[in-house]
């Protein structure tokens, strides 16, 4: 929402910083512009430092993982916008405005809605949704929601067709209710995606699943490989080679373990940072 420049000078408003964050892969925004709330304003203080962030709510992911891997018939899905769903009250909208040039030149606008990258964003949302949840009588969908909604990410399934159908519509029923549109299905069974009316498109091939990479063709669960061009090993390149490892499950645990182990031997020799590593180190490494 435009600020009039009546209000411009104002006391008890925030600017937050903004800049953009180009992602070729993604499917609905390429670009998205991030708003910093723990940059610090004239004063050296920060929105995010006079902000709580609230009790966590969220269910821990090799939980929510663990649950979708045990239905014989599983899908994803997210929710469109999710932060921006939620509404401010009229009171704190000004601690949230930007600045943004325009062809008619530099304009000043507040939102009017949830944005991500405040401290309490995540709180907001997801204690937004169980509030609303709270409505509805307990039924299969209320549970899957409950358990396996992971900020705005659905990932969950049942165990026959005739279940995960009424599930997928359920779900997006009782979501869109509270303003909270399902989009972006990833249901690799043909029959519950007739029946829901969700066609097939190229990405139903694979997709990420909170980190990982579901593959519909076999049904499988993946690690991302970590890319890296380093020539030289160090002590200092392992271990950001070894940090980027996301595997929320322990399945590749057999080989991170190793790694650790002659990370660790490199700390008990006192190897330096950036000290190169003698050829047998490298190997195990790669």
């Amino acid at each position: 929402m435009e600020v009039p420049p009546s209000q411009y000078r104002e006391r008890d408003v925030f600017y937050l910083p903004h800049h953009p964050v180009v992602k070729e892969t993604s499917v609905t925004t390429k670009v998205r512009p991030v708003f910093d709330g723990s940059a610090n304003g004239p004063d050296g203080i920060s929105l995010n430092r006079c902000l709580s962030p609230g009790p966590n709510y969220l269910p821990q992911i090799p939980d929510v993982l663990m649950r979708w891997r045990t239905k014989r018939f599983a899908f994803t899905a997210d929710i469109k916008m999710a932060f921006l769903q939620v509404g401010l009250l009229p009171k704190d909208q000004d601690y949230c405005r930007f600045l943004w040039h325009t062809e008619e030149g530099l304009k000043t606008f507040r939102f009017k809605r949830v944005c991500f990258g405040l401290a309490c964003s995540l709180y907001l949302l997801v204690a937004t949704i169980l509030a609303h949840l709270r409505v509805f009588p307990p039924s299969p969908a209320v549970t899957a929601l409950q358990r396996d909604l992971y900020v705005d990410d659905l990932v969950t399934g049942a165990d026959s067709r005739e279940d995960c159908i009424h599930l997928i519509k359920e779900s997006t029923r009782i979501l869109l209710q509270g303003g909270f549109p399902l989009r972006q299905f990833f249901i690799p069974d043909e029959e519950i995606r007739s029946a829901c009316d969700i066609p097939l498109t190229e990405e139903q091939a694979e997709t990420k699943v909170l980190g990982l990479e579901w593959r519909s063709h076999d049904d499988s669960i993946a690690v991302a490989s970590v890319k890296s061009r380093i020539v030289t090993f160090t002590k200092r390149s392992a271990s950001s080679i070894l940090a980027k490892v996301y595997d929320p499950m322990g399945l590749i645990s057999p080989i991170t373990v190793s790694a650790k182990v002659l990370l660790q031997k490199l700390w008990k020799a006192g190897v330096k940072w950036d000290e190169a590593l003698d050829h047998a180190l490298t190997k195990a490494f790669q």
